[in-house]
């Protein structure tokens, strides 16, 4: 299996830590990289494209909002992953409009985080 790739954007990184954490112990070769606001995130990805974003939807400097309108405005159709606090049925028009993958309300539970995201890498590759 090919290893994939994850961009995991939080301003708060022991959410960071943790998230990846619970990720790594998943049975899939997985490359996982961070930021900590959407500004950091475009930045990373401008040399390293990845299979799939994670991101908390508000931080300081660019949200998780901001950052997917840049990817879309952009034409790229990476699979993105929202985490909020404020609750996905507060975001969910945005979300559709942006073709979000999937929102996850925090705080996160780890089962589910898992799955939602074994499931988006399913479809990628």
């Amino acid at each position: 299996m090919e290893t994939k790739r994850i961009l995991m954007v939080d301003d708060d990184p022991r959410a960071l830590f943790v998230l990846k954490e619970a990720l790594q112990r998943l049975d899939i070769p997985l490359d996982i990289t961070t930021a900590e606001n959407g500004e950091e995130a475009l930045e990373k990805l401008e040399t390293r494209p990845v299979d799939l974003i994670i991101t908390d939807v508000r931080m300081p400097i660019l949200d998780g909002i901001e950052l997917t309108e840049a990817l879309r405005a952009l034409s790229w159709d990476t699979r993105i992953v929202w985490i909020t606090a404020r609750g996905c049925r507060e975001v969910r028009d945005v979300s559709r409009r942006l073709q979000v993958y999937g929102c996850l309300d925090k705080p996160l539970k780890i089962g589910p985080f898992r799955q939602m995201v074994l499931e988006a890498l399913a479809g990628v590759g």
